[in-house]
């Protein structure tokens, strides 16, 4: 059984926390979910919500309610209860048959719950969907002798007759499809679900493929439930792979703690500016649908970390709201790290007088922020510190990269950490846990996500292998370890096996694709390679073509990610003038559209790796894909996986010249392994120095790759270098040390 004890250790009915006990223990074996004060259904008064509901597929659906004192009376026809304290409270009967009445009413509206020709629910053996229980823990069995108007209740011997209760509920058996509804109705996610369209039993295009692997029902996995449903007590941390969900997870639970807490102001900040609406958009539908009304984006702030001319950031707000003049991206263009100078300068004029001002904050693409920017949340942010971040780990090729709480929100004025790792070490008294791994990847068909991570971790190159070096870290993410069984912490030259099962890929193309079309799942990804950079394009522009006339693809569902940062812009006017000669409109986002903008209706988009973070696509084009592997810096690796990730359909990776040939060797190799990744862990030497490349930042490596092309161009500063390295032993060493010589 899941649990979803929400904020119970904060309960002022001292009753709930023994009764949530009994619950745990009575049904523990049971598969179902039980949680506390959840779902709201958009009542912001946290006394209209019923203590507890239980989802079981043995026992259907079990509202439980705990009266906080012992009930002396009834009056107004039972409308309210007097309290031996002579108090009144409204009828928690009345209350509780709303409530059932309005998830009775939102489970109607399935076709595969409810009958909408005989009136009968299809899961249950009565009329009744939604049984209730009253439980009166202060009351005797003689204090209701005429309690008819309530219809199950239970007094203080409820610890014998609670499992009997439970017992009587026995239901039909709930098919699964049946669960994912019901599970989707009652976490509010049913508002994602795709519009259904008819689509024929023999798909004939790729567009028909798709569309179907998408009309599952969304609803949450047990981990993202955990995670979305819940208000942390303090700070919390959610790792996840690339399509595992964490926006969605995030604008959940921003849209939640906004509904239930009037009081308090949130902040959701985040990188990628083309995500700005799709945020926004998140938020808005979830909390429509449970609390009937749009947010109010004055309590509920959506924020780019910095801002532009047009549209607000935290940066912007903050400089604004401290008298300081905001600086520009111009001015913060030769710094090593633009996020770092302008929030280190905020935090060097303003830091003695930051006041605390959102009672919680939510951070995407976690990953992108550097110290200074955490720091400065951790400022802004009341206590008890509801800082709440979420990264993709891969975006950085590996989890080194990835800094601890110490390291991320700065120190106080004695030097002590702002935030401590244990912070977010195990779970709050309620049984949330402090820090999320996961692991189950909705968006990508297995095989594309199996290629974004060989070739993103270098598994089959020789000069670019960074693989994941313990057990842990693999396991967390969805993989296996086929071999070695017994090693948590991997070494030089230990021969890896792991494998990616399907069950962690949700995403269920390939099945789709093999079963019903004469398509096959091995050409869901696929590469070519070309001599020359315009054969690769005219290329590129054909399939595109086939795509939008032959398999019916929307123009909006293509984008196209060049790997060539220096010339994308010439390479995207190539592909746009081409396209538009047949009628094809495009856009490319911060080269002639705005940043923010992606994907719009009858347009394919042209664009970056870091301007596609966050976005995905039916169809997802990779060009010049050659760049990871001359790239020392592997920095190539990790776009070429940003790129990749954003396909949930089929995905056409291409390069140019001889750098693409080595790469198809990679791909090549992949594709003889998979599902599995068989590879020889590398030497101490090259993985450590790997590693520190990884750490630096992009400006300060491209400094150091400047240094060294301007050293090695020049033959006296060359010669010079190596007649140092023979004449100073301990830099000869350091060389040899350092090459695995």
């Amino acid at each position: 059984m899941q649990l979803l004890p929400g904020n119970i250790e904060l309960s002022q009915n001292p009753f709930e926390k023994v009764i949530w006990n009994k619950l745990r223990t009575e049904l523990k074996e049971d598969d179902g979910i039980l949680g506390y004060k959840i779902p709201s259904l958009g009542l912001n008064d946290s006394t209209e919500i019923p203590s507890f509901i239980y989802r079981s597929k043995q026992y259907g659906i079990i509202v439980i309610d705990i009266v906080p004192s012992k009930i002396i009376k009834f009056e107004d026809d039972y409308e309210y209860w007097v309290k031996a304290d002579g108090g009144e409270i409204y009828s928690r009967d009345y209350i509780i048959n709303n409530y059932c009445n309005d998830i009775t009413n939102k489970l109607s509206k399935s076709i595969k719950l409810y009958n909408k020709k005989t009136g009968n629910f299809l899961f249950c053996k009565d009329d009744k969907p939604v049984k209730s229980l009253i439980i009166f823990p202060d009351n005797g069995s003689g204090d209701f002798v005429k309690c008819e108007f309530i219809s199950k209740y239970l007094d203080k011997n409820y610890p014998v007759t609670i499992k009997e209760f439970i017992k009587s509920c026995k239901t039909n058996d709930i098919n699964q499809e049946q669960i994912d509804d019901i599970d989707s109705i009652l976490e509010g996610t049913s508002v994602f679900n795709k519009k259904r369209e008819r689509i024929s039993e023999e798909k004939k295009t790729r567009n028909d493929l798709i569309k179907s692997s998408l009309l599952q029902t969304f609803k949450l996995d047990s981990t993202q439930r955990s995670v979305a449903l819940q208000v942390p007590n303090g700070p919390q941390r959610i790792r996840g792979l690339a399509g595992t969900g964490k926006t969605i997870i995030l604008s959940m639970k921003a849209a939640l703690t906004h509904i239930s807490n009037e009081d308090f102001k949130i902040l959701f900040v985040f990188n990628t500016q083309s995500m700005y609406n799709q945020i926004k958009s998140n938020i808005e539908k979830y909390t429509i649908e449970e609390a009937s009304k749009a947010p109010d984006w004055d309590r509920l702030l959506v924020l780019h970390a910095w801002g532009g001319r047009k549209k607000e950031g935290l940066y912007s707000f903050l400089c604004s709201q401290y008298g300081l003049s905001p600086k520009t991206l111009y001015e913060a263009r030769n710094m090593s790290d633009p996020y770092q100078y302008i929030f280190s300068d905020f935090l060097s004029k303003k830091k003695d007088e930051i006041q605390p001002i959102f009672d919680m904050v939510l951070i995407d693409e976690a990953q992108d922020f550097p110290p200074a920017f955490f720091e400065t949340i951790y400022y802004i942010t009341k206590e008890p510190k509801r800082i709440i971040w979420a990264y993709d780990e891969f975006q950085s090729l590996n989890e080194l990269k990835i800094s601890d709480p110490e390291t991320l929100f700065g120190t106080d004025k004695d030097g002590n950490p702002n935030m401590s790792n244990d912070s977010i070490k195990g779970q709050y008294e309620d049984g949330i846990d402090k820090d999320y791994m996961l692991p189950n990847s909705y968006r990508n068909p297995r095989k594309v996500l199996l290629y974004a991570h060989g070739l993103g971790l270098g598994l089959y190159s020789e000069r670019a292998k960074v693989p994941m070096q313990d057990k842990y870290s693999w396991e967390a993410r969805g993989y296996e370890i086929i071999q070695p069984r017994d090693k948590n912490k991997f070494e030089e030259n230990d021969h890896i096996v792991v494998e990616r099962p399907e069950k962690y890929s949700k995403n269920i193309l390939e099945k789709l694709v093999d079963e019903h079309s004469k398509f096959s799942s091995n050409d869901i990804i696929k590469f070519k390679n070309f001599d020359t950079i315009k054969q690769e394009l005219d290329s590129v522009i054909k399939t595109i073509r086939y795509l939008i006339n032959n398999d019916k693809i929307e123009p909006e569902e293509i984008v196209v990610i060049s790997l060539d940062k220096s010339s994308a812009n010439s390479h995207f006017n190539y592909i746009r003038t081409n396209l538009n000669s047949y009628g094809v409109l495009c856009i490319t986002p911060g080269f002639v559209e705005s940043s923010d903008l992606f994907k719009e209706k009858g347009r394919v988009t042209l664009t970056t790796a870091f301007r596609a973070k966050g976005n995905e696509a039916n169809i997802v084009f990779v060009i010049n894909s050659q760049k990871a592997i001359s790239d020392s810096t592997l920095r190539q690796r990790n776009a070429l996986f940003v790129s990749i990730t954003r396909s949930r359909g089929w995905c056409y990776i291409t390069g140019n010249g001889p750098d693409a040939v080595k790469l198809k060797k990679e791909i090549d190799a992949i594709d003889n392994d998979y599902p599995k990744f068989e590879f020889d862990f590398p030497s101490e030497s090259d993985y450590t120095r790997r590693l520190q490349i990884i750490s630096e930042s992009d400006k300060s490596l491209s400094n150091k790759e400047k240094t060294i092309d301007d050293i090695l161009s020049e033959d006296v500063t060359l010669a010079l270098l190596i007649e140092k390295a023979k004449g100073d032993p301990e830099t000869f060493e350091r060389l040899k040390k350092l090459m695995g010589i």
